[in-house]
């Protein structure tokens, strides 16, 4: 199942649609910056939270924490590498992330299998992602992950930019 996933750049708030293929709202992410930063993804349909994730405040390398049913499933940790992006997925699932970070080109896959393949549109006014998901059943979770591996990536960006 494909969906789609428009940031805008010139916002305060941190509220966004996912569609599917139809163009139809199935997914609505919701930013609170409080003392945590955290983002709930609330499905459109049922009008319920299936997925939070929580930014760790104080840690040397970037953490996030994805929750689903108030219990911690995943950790997300951004390893330490002077010339390429990579990120550490432990918790529930047995998951490795690889691609092209720099170009937005990534998957996150599972003993073998790919469970999500995310696109970056280009040339595009802010930004415009594809989320191919294998498994319906486990949206929730891997776009759970692929939001908190984009947090990453867009804080490098912004500050390369602000450099």
């Amino acid at each position: 199942m494909k969906f789609f996933m428009k940031q805008k750049v010139f916002s305060l708030k941190d509220k966004f649609f996912l569609t599917d293929e139809q163009a139809a709202n199935r997914y609505y992410v919701e930013g609170d910056f409080s003392l945590v930063n955290r983002r709930k993804i609330i499905d459109v349909t049922t009008n319920t939270i299936v997925a939070v994730i929580e930014d760790k405040p104080i840690s040397l390398l970037p953490t996030f924490y994805v929750i689903i049913n108030q219990q911690r499933v995943l950790t997300i940790t951004k390893k330490f590498k002077l010339f390429k992006d990579e990120f550490v997925i432990e918790g529930s699932k047995n998951w490795v992330v690889k691609g092209d970070f720099g170009d937005y080109i990534y998957k996150i896959i599972e003993n073998g299998a790919v469970k999500c393949e995310i696109t970056k549109k280009l040339f595009s006014f802010g930004d415009q992602f594809q989320i191919e998901v294998a498994d319906e059943g486990e949206a929730p979770l891997v776009i759970a992950a692929v939001l908190a591996i984009q947090s990453v990536l867009q804080k490098r960006s912004l500050e390369l930019a602000l450099d």
